[in-house]
């Protein structure tokens, strides 16, 4: 009785660590998993922020004046662009391309088409509250 009793206990203690083993190791990917979610969430939010300063200050330091002299067209516009897409990569800096690069899943090429992805969206959102702001009305004193 004896002997069966610890053919017993070692059986079901083996499925018991099999299992264990098992959740350990679901338990693992699930951290690994939660923690790239986060860090990942992290990145693009101090991403989206920057890109919302740096907009800003292109469109005030670059773009206004251009468009106050007449002279907005196609081309000040990609370099305005151009300006904003290097101004949040210099922001990021190297260590932080590297993060970004890690925890996105992407190559360095493809980088410089995110940057230009947050600058596009940043412009759009920019544009939609500039035309939701009411503009003051024209003094009808004025010649």
């Amino acid at each position: 009785m004896d002997v069966v009793m610890l053919n017993v206990v070692v059986g079901v203690s083996g499925i018991v660590l099999a299992l264990l083993g098992f959740g350990v190791y679901r338990a693992t990917g699930w951290l690994k998993a939660s923690t790239h979610n986060e860090q990942m969430q992290g990145v693009w939010d101090r991403l989206s922020k920057a890109a919302m300063r740096i907009v800003a200050d292109v469109n005030q330091s670059y773009v206004e004046p251009l468009k106050k002299a007449g002279k907005w067209n196609d081309e000040t516009a990609a370099e305005a662009k151009k300006k904003a897409i290097e101004k949040l990569r210099s922001y990021v800096g190297p260590k932080g391309l590297g993060v970004l690069a890690y925890v996105a899943g992407f190559e360095d090429e493809n980088l410089d088409d995110l940057l230009e992805t947050f600058v596009e969206s940043e412009v759009g959102t920019q544009k939609a509250i500039q035309a939701l702001v009411p503009r003051p009305l024209p003094d009808p004193a004025a010649p």
